[in-house]
């Protein structure tokens, strides 16, 4: 897994009805580590859209990326009826390495791997801010 996965700051648009106290941060763009494109990643950040909204889950957008993101990912703040075992599913079926877990203001890195564990990597008020 990319050393970079540990070191994710985020940035995010707070959805209507207030943060959720769990979540998930799931992005489509550079399946399986690999840069892609821009109109691919454009194009699974789409599908990604739909596939949450077919699921009928919350979701708010959700950039992350190096601290000073010159390097950033559009994904997404998924609230899913599943939890984290859903979430996962939907990170392996967009062939994404990990996906983060957000409860109780703690930041896990998930790996997408079966049989993987979350891994504490830092608290939320850290290495999030609300975007402007």
């Amino acid at each position: 897994m990319n050393p970079e996965y540990w070191m994710a700051h985020f940035r995010y648009e707070p959805p209507p009805r207030g943060m959720p106290t769990a979540f998930g941060i799931v992005t489509a763009c550079n399946p399986g580590g690999s840069i892609a494109p821009e109109f691919a990643n454009e194009a699974a950040d789409q599908a990604l859209v739909a596939r949450i909204d077919a699921s009928g889950w919350q979701k708010f957008r959700v950039i992350g990326g190096s601290e000073d993101f010159s390097h950033a990912e559009p994904g997404w703040g998924v609230v899913a009826s599943g939890g984290l075992a859903a979430l996962l599913v939907l990170g392996r079926e967009f062939h994404q390495v990990a996906i983060y877990w957000v409860a109780e203001d703690q930041i896990f890195l998930c790996d997408c791997s079966p049989g993987s564990s979350p891994v504490l990597i830092a608290r939320w008020e850290d290495r999030a801010r609300v975007r402007s």
